[in-house]
């Protein structure tokens, strides 16, 4: 996966680069900057869960490339959430878990327009993430899920969206796909956002 990414790094620091020599001196008109917010899911295999319905906030900007061609990247707080009930050891026994993650991310974005005002937007990349607190247990037998070891602190993965945009609005969803023990294998998103001209 690390080989992935850093291919991935290499094709977009390639395009910038080609697409930078074309754009002269209307860099300043080629970034636009916005924010999205909503919910997440998480999907764990591992676990039988009950409840697993967290929130994502992102700050995203993005460099136009060439044609409906865009860079995207920007800063994101993902809180996840789960609820499941023991199946082995201490069977029955409710477990909760909570984990909040900030998120640097790094995609294409292919802004298609259907009409005047309204555009389909498809986005693909990679992400690093950093976890920054949660708990994790049930009762009061509880723990820092991070600082016992029982999740990783590192994370990276892929993730892919599709969403449509009217005007300034942005709906969409989102799947991340995480490679470290750090999150669910697996997180869906729905959200709305807004486009700052």
């Amino acid at each position: 996966m690390k080989h992935t990414i850093i291919l991935i790094a290499m094709l977009v620091v390639c395009i910038a680069g080609a697409s930078a020599q074309e754009g002269g001196n209307n860099d300043a008109n080629r970034w636009s900057f916005g924010a999205r917010a909503g919910v997440n899911f998480a999907h764990d295999t591992d676990l039988n869960t009950t409840s697993n319905t967290g929130f994502d906030i992102d700050l995203l900007s993005d460099f136009h490339l060439r044609n409906k061609l865009y860079l995207r990247t920007g800063l994101g707080f993902r809180q996840f959430r789960q609820k499941w009930t023991s199946m082995y050891v201490d069977a029955g026994t409710k477990n909760t878990m909570v984990g909040n993650t900030i998120n640097l991310p790094l995609r294409l974005a292919w802004k298609l327009p259907l009409s005047a005002n309204l555009h389909l937007d498809l986005e693909t990349g990679a992400f690093l993430s950093y976890a920054v607190g949660g708990k994790s247990g049930n009762g009061d037998n509880k723990h820092d899920t991070y600082e016992s070891g029982f999740k990783n602190r590192y994370n990276f993965g892929a993730d892919f969206g599709a969403g449509v945009s009217f005007k300034q609005f942005y709906l969409g969803v989102s799947n991340t796909f995480n490679y470290r023990n750090i999150a669910p294998a697996f997180t869906s998103a729905v959200k709305f956002g807004y486009t700052f001209k």
